[in-house]
């Protein structure tokens, strides 16, 4: 790397609010200059249909590329996205935040995890609701589209050849087969809902709600889960919040 470049891991925002403008420019700055020369790698040496990478040697002695500098400065970034995560839940910026996590933004423990403890301690039940129900929801609609693609190509489901699939095996094979798919949803699934159900017991939810969603997760173990089932899991936060 022909000199070292310093990565600001906070946004302008953040950066003007600990007075770090500057430190946030010059990291700005970098990112525009390299930006702008991979934009011209690909002008000069891109033909229409293929990109000559034999060329981005260049680009690699410039800007630089090791594990360990992306390693620092992904830690960095993880560092900094904690520390923002905890300011906005003390300043209850919740809607921004339950954002971020439908997004996908960030891992889990960065942000998932400190949220649902924060609204579990502070008992905000609603609040616990639109954030869990929503990934819960997204994961078991992909178990039901992979079931109805199997159904239709085969006219029925082998539960028991799904419910035998090692997810781990076939996740690290890369192989594809609809009932490794059905199998990996269904664990994603119901991680999330056995995830759920400890932070409501936690929070103490009200028992009919409570009893829905182990009614749920039943219904994924065995697979038996229909779209209707969803209805129930699709709370929103009220506006005036």
């Amino acid at each position: 790397m022909e000199k070292e470049i310093y990565l600001y891991p906070y946004s302008a925002a953040e950066a003007r609010t600990r007075n770090e403008l500057a430190l946030w420019r010059v990291s700005y700055q970098a990112n525009e200059e390299c930006a702008r020369d991979i934009e011209e790698h690909i002008r000069t040496h891109f033909d229409g249909a293929h990109l000559n990478d034999s060329m981005l040697q260049p680009l690699l002695d410039k800007w630089g590329y090791s594990p360990e500098v992306t390693q620092t400065r992904l830690d960095a970034w993880m560092q900094g996205s904690k520390m923002i995560a905890q300011k906005w839940i003390s300043e209850k910026r919740y809607r921004e935040l339950i954002s971020c996590v439908h997004g996908g933004w960030y891992q889990d423990d960065v942000l998932f995890e400190p949220l649902a403890i924060h609204f579990v301690k502070n008992h905000l039940f609603d609040e616990l609701r639109f954030l869990c129900e929503h990934d819960i929801r997204h994961s078991v609609k992909n178990l039901l589209l992979t079931i109805k693609s199997e159904k239709e190509e085969h006219k029925t489901l082998d539960i028991t050849a799904v419910q035998c699939i090692n997810v781990e095996v076939y996740v690290a094979g890369r192989g594809y087969s609809k009932l490794g798919e059905i199998a990996k949803y269904r664990k994603k699934s119901l991680d999330q809902i056995i995830r759920y159900i400890g932070y409501l017991e936690q929070i103490q939810a009200p028992v009919e709600y409570f009893e829905m969603v182990r009614d749920l997760q039943k219904k994924v173990v065995d697979l038996s889960v229909k779209p209707k089932d969803l209805k129930q899991i699709c709370f929103r936060l009220s506006t005036e919040l």
